[in-house]
C-alpha cells in the first residue's frame, strides 16, 4: 500500500502567499487613501496638547489650594488668638 504523506503542498503554499500579498496591497492602499497616518499624528498632537493644558490647570489648582490653606490658617489665628 501507498503511504499517505501529510503536510502542506507547494500549491497550497503558493495560494496562501498570493492571498497574503493581495491583502497587504489592499491594506496599504486603504491606509494611504484615508491618510490614517496623518490622522494618527493629529490625534497624538492633540493628546500632547491636552496633557499640557491639564498640567497647567492642575498647577493653578494647587496654587489656589495652597493660597486658600494659608488664608484659612490666618483666619483661624485671628479668630482663636490663644490656640
Amino acid at each position: 500500500m501507498f503511504k499517505r504523506e501529510s503536510g502542506i503542498t507547494l500549491v497550497a503554499l503558493v495560494i496562501t502567499i498570493i492571498i497574503l500579498i493581495i491583502l497587504a496591497a489592499v491594506s496599504i492602499t486603504t491606509v494611504m487613501k484615508n491618510d490614517l497616518f496623518g490622522l494618527a499624528k493629529t490625534a497624538a498632537d492633540n493628546y500632547l496638547k491636552a496633557g499640557q493644558a491639564e498640567s497647567t490647570l492642575l498647577s493653578e489648582l494647587v496654587s489656589n489650594v495652597t493660597l486658600l490653606e494659608s488664608e484659612l490658617d490666618s483666619w483661624q489665628k485671628t479668630l482663636n488668638p490663644g490656640s
